[in-house]
């Protein structure tokens, strides 16, 4: 019950301080009238006392008070008149200073007249708060059982307590209110949590302090149910995803029997099929390899992953279209559609795909390996356009290690190179790199390092000098001693080839160093 009841009920009771009362709730009311009474309060309780202990010292009253303001009492009700011969000024300057009602009570009154009444009205009213809170919280139950929305649950704690709120949802990322306003850190707030991830947060346009008991149960009761709504929201999407998932990667791995097939999963998925598509492949670099150094974050290294994924896909389909995707441990496979089966329309995704991987090296810290498969003219062919970007992903890391993008038609050449390499027999074309590689370790010397720079910079000498920060003519003695090496010209575009080729296979087979 509210303090401002208390008075109406009791006429001839007098505040005797000067501030507003209007938002003071009373839970009990108790008699402490023995010098270590304080001790024994509750919080939320109007004190009543006699005034006997304070009669041999009435700056002990100021002390009291401040003690059952520490304590979390609402208010002192005292018999002024029994043992003071006028109201204490001390008492009335600290009361109001600290907002602490004191109140008035005529001699004549018994404490039981004032405890019994108060206490039955307090009953009463815990009762009706009972019943009330029990019809709000069937009508927040038959919201869910009615299958209504997070913004439902809200206007109806708005509806019921009048105050504007604010609510986060952040599985889906989305925010509910029905009213903006300025937030403080004096404002209360709540947030709810599934498997010990946040996943909502609750803010109202009023101080936590100002709340009601009844408030708060309210409140909740909105949570509980928000707390349903949003887990029956991550099982949906997981369960939809989990099935997409199951039906992408049948279609990546050629595990559609049918065309008739096709069409009646994707019906169910409402995905478009029709048209050119071809596979892109994110893999995050060295993902594995964080997991295992480092497996007290592994929770926070998934959560990473979701929203870099998140961002690939969100982005791509701003830039590009929408597109199908499949999350694998450590990648993302994108479907992605196109206008022709013309495999120079690549080029244009290749310049959209470096401007993603940028934005996720600035976001996340993290680098993908992209490979990138031919265009299908049939969805059904697609897993081709898979495989190719699978290759892709591991000859480009063969070639340049990580961090690159690779289209099928740009690897596709040390794909078949790459299958020399379990023959028992060493190709021939390897014997002048052969050469090079035992005149570097016999030597000490670095003519290995000088024939990459040359083959990268395409035989410029000028280029290859500007780049390693040497001087012309040290490059030039370089080139003229790789020929005495090998006992070949270097200028002979046949020799170039062969050696060409032998780097290539090289940096395919690195096991031919050791």
């Amino acid at each position: 019950m509210k303090l401002t009841e208390i008075l109406d009920m009791f006429k001839d009771f007098e505040l005797l301080t000067n501030f507003s009362i209007d938002d003071i709730e009373i839970l009990h009311t108790t008699v402490l009238d023995a010098p270590d009474g304080a001790t024994y309060a509750c919080g939320n309780e109007f004190v009543i006392s006699s005034g006997y202990l304070f009669k041999q010292n009435e700056k002990e009253i100021a002390t009291y008070i401040k003690r059952l303001k520490n304590l979390g009492c609402c208010a002192l009700g005292i018999k002024v008149e029994r043992y003071f011969s006028k109201i204490p000024e001390e008492m009335l300057k600290v009361a109001n200073e600290l907002k602490f009602p004191v109140i008035n009570i005529p001699i004549y009154y018994p404490f039981s007249s004032v405890i019994t009444p108060i206490l039955a009205k307090i009953l009463d009213s815990k009762v009706d708060n009972l019943t009330k809170t029990e019809e709000i919280r069937n009508n927040f139950i038959r919201i869910v059982v009615e299958n209504k929305s997070l913004k439902t649950t809200f206007n109806y704690l708005f509806s019921t307590l009048n105050i504007d709120y604010i609510f986060y949802d952040y599985f889906l990322d989305k925010k509910y209110y029905n009213k903006v306003f300025l937030k403080n850190e004096n404002n209360f707030s709540k947030s709810i949590f599934s498997k010990n991830k946040e996943i909502g947060k609750l803010i109202l346009n009023i101080p936590k302090i100002e709340l009601s008991e009844f408030d708060k149960t309210i409140i909740d009761y909105a949570l509980e149910i928000a707390l349903i709504q949003i887990e029956k929201e991550i099982t949906i999407v997981k369960l939809k995803e989990n099935y997409l998932n199951d039906f992408i990667s049948d279609i990546l791995s050629g595990n559609i029997q049918s065309k008739e097939e096709l069409l009646i999963r994707a019906k169910l998925f409402d995905i478009d099929i029709d048209g050119y598509s071809s596979v892109i492949i994110f893999d995050i670099d060295n993902y594995k390899y964080s997991i295992v150094q480092k497996p007290l974050e592994n929770i926070k290294l998934e959560e990473i992953k979701r929203k870099m994924f998140e961002k690939i896909i969100q982005n791509f389909e701003l830039l590009k279209s929408k597109v199908l995707y499949y999350k694998k441990s450590d990648s993302l496979v994108l479907i992605t559609k196109h206008n022709s089966s013309d495999n120079t329309l690549l080029n244009e995704l290749e310049f959209l795909v470096s401007k993603l991987k940028k934005i996720i090296k600035s976001d996340f810290n993290f680098t993908f390996t992209v490979g990138m498969g031919n265009i299908q003219k049939d969805i059904m062919d697609i897993n081709k356009s898979y495989e190719e970007a699978l290759d892709c992903i591991k000859i480009g890391r063969l070639l340049e290690e990580n961090d690159g993008i690779f289209k099928y038609d740009d690897i596709e050449f040390f794909k078949i190179l790459s299958t020399t390499i379990n023959s028992s027999k060493t190709p021939s074309f390897i014997n002048d790199i052969l050469k090079i590689l035992k005149y570097d370790k016999e030597k000490d010397t670095t003519y290995f390092e000088t024939l990459n720079r040359l083959i990268e910079n395409n035989w410029s000498l000028k280029q290859t000098s500007k780049k390693q920060f040497l001087h012309y003519n040290t490059i030039k003695y370089r080139f003229e001693k790789i020929s005495e090496i090998i006992n070949k010209d270097l200028n002979d575009n046949n020799t170039r080839f062969l050696l060409e080729l032998g780097y290539r296979y090289l940096k395919l087979n690195k096991n031919i160093l050791e």
